[in-house]
């Protein structure tokens, strides 16, 4: 295996993980939050998603497309 397959699957599993977190146990509880409290932690949570996961998710989306490109099955 490779650096770069290395660094893909840690991306890709990053920016899954992150956001498969935040949608299936974090919204939850937020949504029984009042509204006040819903758009204080929503806000932070836009503020630390939005500078990580842009660059995180185009990542993990170049980085999977160069390693299937350079290693097809079969």
């Amino acid at each position: 295996m490779t650096w770069l397959e290395i660094a893909t699957i840690l991306i890709v599993g990053f920016v899954g993980s992150a956001e498969f977190g935040s949608v299936a146990l974090v919204h939850p509880v937020i949504r029984k939050l009042d509204p006040d409290a819903q758009l204080v932690v929503e806000q932070g949570l836009l503020k630390t998603f939005g500078r990580v996961m842009p660059v995180g998710m185009t990542a993990a989306t170049v980085l999977a497309i160069i390693v299937a490109v350079d290693r097809p099955s079969g």
